[in-house]
C-alpha cells in the first residue's frame, strides 16, 4: 500500500476512534509501520508549531523496526518539521528520558487489571501481597533462610539487650508485637515467604544485641549450648549476608528497618562504606513506600501510621548524620517531606527530676518524655539538612556572599534549637549519678544518655558550619577570646568572620573536651550507639584543632590547642570506650598531635625568634620554673641525678643545666598535660 493512501486511511480511521481512547495509534498505522497522524496534522499550518509526540510509538518510530530495512523507516523530509522537533526537544527529554515514566503511561492507558494507577515496580511484577498469597504454604525457617535461628533462650537475651541499648536511639522495632511474633515463629519453627523480612529484622536486632551485650549477658549465653560467642556471631552474619540480595524483592517496612539496623552494625565495625550504602538503599525504599508523605488511608491503622513516622524520622536523622560525616547532600529533601512528627509510644517515660513541657509541631504543649529525643533530634537535622544542601549543591558556595548570610541564619537556628531544649535533654542539667544499674533502663539514665547524644550532635554541626571560614586569613599571634568572637558577630568583614569562626570552633572543642567530667554518663553510654557520634565528634574536633594550630604553629594559642587535643585523645580510654571507631579516632588524633609538634619545632628552628626570656642564668631558676609549671618527676636537685657526675670534672655539671633547659623547652613545646613518652 502506498504511503499517501495509508495516510488518507489513517485520517479516516482516526475520525472513527472513540473519544475514550484518543491517544493510541490506529491498527492500520501499526501494521504498515508509519507514524499515525490526525487530520489536523496533514493540513498546512504555517503558524502553529508541531506538538510533541503524545504516545510511545511516536517516540520509537524514529528508530528502525526489527525485521525491516532501514529504507522502510519513514524519513523526515520537511525541514520545518525538523526545526519544530528540535525546539520541542527539551519538552520531550522531560518525558522520554525517564523510561520508567514512559512505561507507566503506557500501562496506565490500557485501563486493564493491575496496570491502572500502579507504579512501575508494582505493575511489572505482581503485587507483593499476591505473590505471598500464591506462596502461602509454610516452610521451615531453615528452608527460608538457609540456617536455623538461635535457640529460644539466646534470642530472649539478645532481644532484651537490643531493647536496652539500641531501641531508644533507633526505634525501629514495634515493641508490642515484635517479641510475641518472634516467639511464635520460634515455637512453630515454620514460616511463610512473607515472614522473611521480619526474620532478618530479628536477626539484625539480635546481632546488635550481641554487640552491646553486657558481661553478664555474655556469661548467660555461654552457659547455653553451643556456648560459642564467635560462632554465634558468625552464624547470624552469614545468614544476613546470604539473604540480603534476595530480600530486595520483598522490601516493606520490616525490610527498611532491617537494612537500617544492618547499616548501624556495619558502621560500628568500621565498614562505613557498606553502612552508608545500606542507609541510602533504606532511604530510597522508604521514599518508594511514601513514608515521607502524610497518609490518611483507612487501610493504615493508627499504630502502623505512627510506626511509619517513627521509621522515617529515624532514617532522616541517620541520613543527615551520614551526610555530615561523608560530605554529601542529604537524600531526603525537606521540601518533599509532608509527614508530621511521631507521637509518644506506649512505653515512654517522664523524668523524675523535671516536669517540662514540649511544643509539638502542631503548636500544642505536651509533657517531655523519652520519645521527645527523636523529635528534637529530627529538628536538629532539619537545620543540618539546610547546611548540607547549600554546601554540596552549589558550585562555589563559599565565594558567594549570600552564603555567609545564610551561615549566620543557620547559626541562629541552631541557637534557637539549643534554647528550646528542655532540661531533661540538656547535658548541663546533670552533674553526676552516684550509682546506676547497667541492666535497668530508668528514665533518669535514658534522659542523661539522650542529653549527651544531642550535645555531641549539636557541637559537631556547629563546628562543621564554620570550618570553611577558618582558613580565610592567617591567625593572629594570640589566644582566641570570647570578646573577639562577640566583636566579630557585629562585623561583616572576611577577617571578622574568620575570627568568629576560629573562636567559635575552639570554644566548641573546649566544651567537647570537658565532656569527660560527665564520667558516670559516659559509662552508661559506652554500651550504646553513642560511640558513633562520640568517635565522629572526636575526629571532627581533632581535625579542627589541628587546622587551627597549623595556621600559625608558633602562635601563643597553639599550646591551648594541643592541651585540648590531648584531652580528647584521652577521653575514650578514660571512659573505657573499647570500640574500633574510638580506637581509630584515637590513632588519628595522635597522628595530628605529632604533626603539630613537628611543624612547631620546624617553625621554631627556621624562623627568627626573640631570645627566650624564661631561660635564666642560674639552674635553680630553671628548675624552679619547671616545678611552678606543675611538671611531675622533677626534683629540686635537677632532672638528672648529680651523683652520676661525682667522679667527673666540675665542668661536666654544665650538662645538668643544659638538660634542665631542654626539659623546659620540651614542656613549652608539647604542653603541660601531655605525656612525652607517648609522643615518640
Amino acid at each position: 500500500m502506498r504511503r499517501g493512501r495509508v495516510r488518507s486511511a489513517c485520517v479516516r480511521c482516526r475520525r472513527q476512534k472513540l473519544k475514550c481512547d484518543p491517544s493510541l495509534p490506529c491498527q492500520l498505522c501499526i501494521r504498515s509501520g508509519v507514524q499515525c497522524v490526525s487530520s489536523t496534522d496533514i493540513l498546512p499550518s504555517p503558524t502553529k508549531p508541531s506538538k510533541p509526540c503524545s504516545n510511545a510509538l511516536d517516540f520509537y518510530s524514529s528508530t528502525p523496526v526489527a525485521g525491516k530495512r532501514k529504507a522502510d523507516v519513514p524519513r523526515q523530509s520537511n525541514v520545518k518539521t525538523q526545526r519544530t522537533q528540535q525546539s520541542a526537544d527539551s519538552v520531550q527529554q522531560v518525558e522520554y528520558v525517564s523510561v520508567v515514566r514512559l512505561v507507566e503511561q503506557i500501562l496506565a492507558s490500557t485501563n486493564k487489571g493491575i496496570w491502572v494507577d500502579s507504579p512501575l515496580h508494582q505493575a511489572v511484577l505482581p503485587r507483593r501481597q499476591d505473590r505471598y498469597a500464591q506462596d502461602a504454604s509454610r516452610k521451615s525457617i531453615q528452608d527460608i533462610l538457609g540456617e536455623e535461628m538461635p535457640p529460644q533462650e539466646i534470642c530472649d537475651i539478645l532481644v532484651a539487650s537490643y531493647m536496652h541499648a539500641v531501641q531508644w536511639y533507633f526505634p525501629l522495632v514495634y515493641e508490642p508485637s515484635f517479641q510475641p511474633r518472634l516467639n511464635s515463629l520460634l515455637r512453630e519453627k515454620t514460616c511463610s515467604l512473607a515472614d522473611q523480612p521480619f526474620l532478618m529484622l530479628s536477626l539484625a536486632a539480635m546481632l546488635l544485641g550481641l554487640y552491646f551485650a553486657t558481661p553478664q549477658d555474655l556469661k548467660n549465653i555461654i552457659r547455653i549450648p553451643p556456648g560459642d560467642i564467635s560462632c554465634l556471631r558468625a552464624q547470624m552474619t552469614s545468614v544476613l549476608e546470604k539473604n540480603f540480595l534476595g530480600s530486595f524483592e520483598q522490601h516493606n517496612l520490616d525490610w527498611i528497618c532491617f537494612s537500617s539496623l544492618l547499616a548501624l552494625y556495619n558502621v560500628l565495625n568500621r565498614r562505613t562504606r557498606r553502612g552508608t550504602m545500606l542507609i541510602a538503599s533504606a532511604i530510597q525504599a522508604a521514599k518508594d513506600l511514601k513514608l515521607d508523605k502524610a497518609t490518611n488511608s483507612a487501610s493504615v491503622t493508627v499504630g502502623e501510621n505512627e510506626m511509619r513516622k517513627r521509621v522515617w524520622w529515624t532514617l532522616f536523622a541517620a541520613d543527615g548524620f551520614v551526610g555530615l560525616s561523608a560530605g554529601r547532600a542529604p537524600m531526603a529533601r525537606l521540601e518533599e517531606i509532608t509527614v508530621t512528627e511521631s507521637l509518644d509510644s506506649d512505653n515512654s517515660m517522664r523524668s523524675p527530676e523535671f516536669q517540662s513541657m514540649e511544643v509539638r509541631d502542631d503548636g500544642s504543649l505536651q509533657p517531655v518524655t523519652t520519645c521527645s529525643f527523636q523529635r528534637y533530634r529530627a529538628r536538629l537535622f532539619r537545620v543540618a539538612a539546610r547546611l548540607n544542601t547549600k554546601r554540596y549543591t552549589s558550585q562555589h558556595p563559599y565565594k558567594n556572599g549570600s552564603f555567609k548570610d545564610e551561615t549566620r541564619d543557620i547559626y541562629n537556628e541552631l541557637e534557637r534549637w539549643r534554647e528550646s531544649l528542655p532540661p531533661e535533654l540538656c547535658l548541663d542539667s546533670y552533674t553526676e549519678l552516684e550509682a546506676f544499674n547497667e541492666r535497668e533502663n530508668t528514665a533518669g539514665q535514658i534522659f542523661r544518655v539522650q542529653a549527651l547524644t544531642l550535645k555531641l550532635l549539636y557541637e559537631n554541626i556547629q563546628v562543621l558550619l564554620f570550618w570553611p571560614f577558618i582558613k580565610s586569613c592567617r591567625e593572629a599571634d594570640g589566644p582566641v577570646t570570647r570578646r573577639a568572637a562577640q566583636a566579630a558577630t557585629s562585623s561583616t568583614g572576611e577577617n571578622d568572620l574568620a575570627s568568629f569562626a576560629r573562636a567559635h570552633c575552639f570554644q566548641s572543642a573546649m566544651r567537647f573536651a570537658r565532656i569527660g567530667q560527665y564520667e558516670s554518663i559516659l559509662h552508661m553510654s559506652y554500651k550504646t550507639p553513642v560511640v558513633i557520634p562520640l568517635a565522629a565528634s572526636s575526629m571532627t574536633f581533632g581535625a579542627i584543632l589541628g587546622m587551627l594550630a597549623l595556621l600559625n604553629p608558633t602562635s601563643a594559642s597553639v599550646r591551648d590547642y594541643k592541651i585540648c587535643l590531648a584531652s580528647i585523645v584521652k577521653l575514650p580510654k578514660m571512659c573505657n570506650f573499647k570500640n574500633v571507631l574510638c580506637e581509630q579516632a584515637t590513632e588519628i588524633l595522635q597522628g595530628i598531635l605529632r604533626l603539630i609538634c613537628s611543624e612547631e619545632a620546624d617553625s621554631l628552628l627556621a624562623g627568627d625568634l626573640p631570645p627566650p626570656m624564661q631561660f635564666a642564668d642560674d639552674a635553680a631558676s630553671k628548675r624552679g620554673s619547671a616545678q611552678d609549671m606543675g611538671l611531675e618527676g622533677v626534683e629540686q636537685g635537677g632532672m638528672v641525678d648529680t651523683g652520676m657526675f661525682s667522679g667527673s670534672d666540675t665542668s661536666d655539671f654544665v650538662y645538668v643545666d643544659i638538660l634542665a633547659d631542654c626539659y623546659t623547652t620540651l614542656a613549652n613545646l608539647y604542653g603541660l598535660n601531655l605525656d612525652l613518652e607517648n609522643l615518640g
